[in-house]
């Protein structure tokens, strides 16, 4: 201790030694008759000029930064609850045109949700021209998600099943496809139907998905609308072969598996 704090530290004892030691302080036995020997008022100023001033409180660290949302891999999708559909082509623009439910051929009506944004959605139709969209409104259906994606390959004649948005192949199937006259359209769709049929033997094998493309030559064929379909075969030798008036065959045992993966409202991206 140096001579110069000494100065203050004597002076403020001096000073305390003329204060009167009354009341609480004035003794000892009384203060052990109440049950605790507290410290006089010189010790404990003593005590706070020797310690010096108080430590500041350690800093506080700061919150954990709130994760980053998961990104989003799968798709969405909607069932129609309504009679009708209507479609509108800007949120709360002009209505355009319906779509029924059920459909035509007595399915329920699902759409590919494109864009979520709360009271409208942007959804893919089953309706000429192909790639067609409108906005609905979210009231009329019950939202779901998908969990992958099929793109089919004219040139290669390939069916690819992916999983989500990601590159990851989950299975991957040799085709046939439409004839010259006959293309195939190349559009981006859904499956908007799916059936299992009843009788492998026939010419759509053991299943049928339907999607929400149309035929670039037909505007009608076998008393339907031209739409196009995923379907089994019952001539297997024609698989990887250019030979359909549009829709996509394959291998009974592939189409089952596709629809095990690729359930109604699955992106379709169909790609010349």
């Amino acid at each position: 201790m140096t001579a110069r704090r000494m100065v203050p530290i004597l002076v403020v004892i001096g000073l305390l030694s003329a204060i009167p030691l009354t009341g609480a302080g004035a003794s000892t036995a009384a203060r052990a008759a109440e049950g605790e020997e507290r410290p006089s008022l010189i010790a404990q100023l003593l005590g706070a000029i020797l310690s010096g001033p108080a430590a500041p409180p350690a800093p506080t660290a700061p919150p954990a930064p709130a994760p980053a949302p998961a990104p989003v891999d799968d798709f969405e999708a909607a069932r129609a609850l309504a009679p009708t559909v209507t479609l509108h082509g800007s949120p709360g623009g002009a209505a355009h045109g319906v779509l029924a439910n059920p459909t035509h051929e007595g399915y329920p009506l699902f759409l590919s949700v494109v864009e979520n944004r709360g009271e409208w959605l942007l959804v893919r139709v089953p309706q000429r021209p192909n790639s067609s969209m409108a906005w609905v409104r979210s009231a009329d259906v019950s939202l779901y998600r998908v969990p992958n994606r099929v793109e089919i390959d004219l040139s290669d004649r390939q069916l690819t099943v992916f999983r989500g948005r990601s590159g990851e192949v989950l299975l991957r199937e040799t085709v046939a496809v439409g004839t010259g006259d006959t293309p195939t359209p190349v559009a981006d769709s859904y499956i908007d139907i799916a059936v299992a049929l009843e009788d492998a033997s026939g010419p759509f094998g053991t299943r049928q998905l339907s999607v929400g493309a149309f035929s670039e030559v037909y505007r009608s064929f076998a008393g339907g609308n031209g739409q196009i379909a995923i379907h089994g075969t019952n001539n297997p030798a024609l698989i990887g072969s250019p030979v359909s008036n549009g829709c996509v065959r394959m291998l009974n045992d592939a189409v089952d598996a596709v629809s095990r993966l690729a359930p109604v409202g699955t992106p379709v991206r169909i790609i010349a």
